[in-house]
């Protein structure tokens, strides 16, 4: 329980939270953590998963796969601070989220916690459109790179599926894409990456012109013995 305080002291100025409250109660079985966030949109400017439209560009902060390769790496006990930071440590990306929010052609948006692909899915399904990812346009951090390199794994199929990343995916006019990217790499340190097209010419999801499985974790999925 310290532990978890500890984390949360530590997350909550991110955000300027405070934490407050407390629901005390007792279980036989074991330990039960539930928490509740309230907040508020400043000047009551936020972006919604069902604004894309047709021909928007998907645009992604950051590494969505180092996460996943840091929870890659403590189950298997390899050394990868960097990774096991990235899965640990996540950084919320609330003051570029805000950013994002305030710039003309900024569609829709979500965050990176379920894997690009199914988060991604989850704007083109909420907008009623088709999502086409680029495998070859995925970010690859270098340390990604390496972990994957190292241990036979593919580092864009990573950024891909990998969960746990808390980065940031948009859809974003296609004419403002390149000004937007350049914009936002000038004012946080952090890479803005366009991964995928959506189009109202097909549904689901597509990588490279064939169907996708979303992957990702899914939290309602029923699994064979459960």
């Amino acid at each position: 329980m310290d532990g978890i305080l500890a984390g949360m002291l530590v997350a909550a100025p991110f955000g300027d939270a405070m934490l407050t409250g407390g629901d005390t109660t007792r279980s036989r079985e074991g330990l039960v953590i539930d928490t509740m966030v309230i907040g508020a949109a400043p000047g009551g400017s936020y972006v919604t998963r069902d604004g894309a439209q047709d021909g928007d560009v998907l645009l992604v902060t950051g590494s969505p796969g180092d996460a996943g390769a840091g929870l890659h790496a403590q189950e298997h006990g390899h050394d990868a601070p960097e990774l096991l930071r990235a899965l640990h440590r996540p950084v919320p990306r609330i003051k570029e989220g805000a950013w994002l929010a305030g710039r003309a052609g900024v569609h829709s948006m979500i965050d990176v916690s379920d894997g690009l692909a199914q988060d991604g899915g989850h704007i083109a399904s909420a907008s009623g459109l088709g999502l086409e990812f680029s495998l070859n346009d995925m970010p690859v951090s270098e340390q990604l790179q390496r972990y994957c390199g190292e241990h036979g794994l593919d580092a864009r199929r990573m950024a891909l599926h990998s969960g746990d990343a808390y980065e940031l995916a948009l859809a974003v006019d296609a004419a403002r894409a390149n000004t937007l990217v350049a914009e936002f790499e000038s004012a946080f340190d952090c890479t803005l990456t366009a991964v995928g097209t959506f189009s109202k010419s097909f549904d689901g999801i597509r990588l490279d012109g064939a169907p996708l499985d979303a992957g990702g974790f899914d939290h309602f999925r029923v699994k064979h013995g459960d």
